[in-house]
């Protein structure tokens, strides 16, 4: 059984989806933005990023030109968030 649980433990420090590091973050929703804009709520849900504003203001501040809008979102609970942080990745830096 403890086996089980250290290789379960294991694979999700190998899994770049799985780590919780800032360049594993940024990564990710850069990667997501070149699909097209991402909000606040589907970046944290989808992704597994806590906070994406600091990952995007980290990708902003390394040439990546991101616009940010403030849309009103339903979540799955069905409560309204309005003022949730909409990403546009309107040019890749060089």
């Amino acid at each position: 059984m403890n086996k089980k649980n250290a290789d379960q433990k294991a694979s999700h420090t190998q899994s770049p989806y799985h780590s919780t590091s800032a360049r594993a973050q940024r990564a990710r929703i850069l990667e997501r933005l070149r699909q097209g804009p991402a909000d606040t709520l589907s970046i944290r849900c989808d992704l597994s990023v806590l906070m994406p504003a600091p990952r995007i203001l980290e990708l902003k501040q390394r040439g990546f030109l991101i616009e940010t809008h403030r849309i009103s979102v339903i979540d799955d609970n069905g409560t309204l968030h309005r003022g949730v942080a909409l990403y546009v990745l309107r040019e890749v830096a060089e």
